[in-house]
């Protein structure tokens, strides 16, 4: 792919979130035009990398609408740690949540703080090599079990001895959606939290 086509595919989904301050993504797209224009082609690359930075952080904002308010008895807590790393190792958006169950400091019955944690993946390599082993019977028989949430299909691994369930599930062929929980004795807690997730608002923000 050119540095005109990217940067035609990053005007394309900037324009998705008009609603959301654009100026930084919209001025560096536009430098990254003239300076191809003008065959000064480093310059297009630290503005066309500048512009899809913008992009993917507005498409990460647009992610954290889509994960679901804490259970009762659940606190939450949003990290913005994923976005920095993706950004450090490349680009790519993502969002994370972290619920945690709120424990009277009496309770001596969990040994942990039951906890569940909600990331979502998009614009990376790894949606590419996770789908892989979702569409593949044999991979996937590797990985977990299949498990489906609502329409979406993943791979869920439980490890009931260890209070320790995961599922993963791929979104719209394109977005990773992990849902991971920790000090969890009832996998149910797990699911519920899976099955509030706004999968379409995720579909609505990575749409063509």
């Amino acid at each position: 792919m050119n540095f005109r086509s990217v940067l035609l595919s990053a005007l394309v989904v900037s324009g998705a979130f008009s609603a959301v301050a654009q100026t930084e993504a919209e001025s560096s797209a536009k430098e990254a035009l003239d300076a191809i224009k003008a065959k000064k082609w480093a310059t297009a690359g630290t503005a066309l990398q500048t512009a899809l930075m913008e992009v993917n952080n507005q498409i990460a904002e647009e992610f954290k609408l889509a994960l679901p308010k804490p259970a009762a008895g659940w606190t939450e807590e949003s990290s913005d740690g994923i976005q920095t790393g993706l950004g450090i190792l490349g680009g790519g958006s993502g969002a994370e949540k972290t619920y945690q169950l709120i424990q009277n400091q009496t309770d001596e019955s969990y040994t942990e703080t039951p906890s569940v944690k909600i990331s979502i993946l998009a614009n990376s390599p790894m949606v590419s090599t996770i789908s892989m082993a979702i569409s593949n019977p044999m991979m996937m028989g590797a990985m977990g079990k299949s498990v489906k949430v609502g329409s979406e299909k993943g791979i869920e691994k439980a490890e009931p001895e260890n209070k320790s369930y995961e599922i993963t599930l791929l979104v719209g062929g394109n977005v990773l959606v992990t849902i991971s929980g920790t000090g969890i004795t009832d996998r149910k807690v797990v699911l519920d939290y899976a099955q509030a997730i706004d999968f379409k608002k995720i579909k609505a923000v990575m749409a063509e």
